[in-house]
């Protein structure tokens, strides 16, 4: 399964549990938004390797962050939060 960037939700707000940027969240098939982020996405192979798959400028979006997979994000006053998916 790869990575695939989603419009955000317009209707939710993030709330105090949304926490500030940079960060690296590697992936458990968990749902991750953000916004005001640049936005890499790593490949990471058996040995821990990573290799850039996919890079987007400044923008607000979602995705669920499969295993293999590491995201990057940035930004000036870019925030970010996960969900767990059952």
């Amino acid at each position: 399964m790869k990575f695939t960037l989603e419009p955000p939700n317009k209707a939710k707000i993030f709330a105090k549990d949304a926490r500030e940027t940079p960060a690296e969240i590697v992936g458990s098939n968990q749902t991750l938004e953000w916004r005001c982020c640049f936005v890499k996405v790593y490949d990471v192979d058996e040995n821990g390797e990573k290799r850039c798959a996919a890079e987007y400028d400044v923008c607000n979006g979602k995705g669920i962050v499969p295993l293999g997979t590491e995201i990057h994000l940035k930004g000036v006053m870019g925030v970010w939060k996960t969900t767990v998916n059952n």
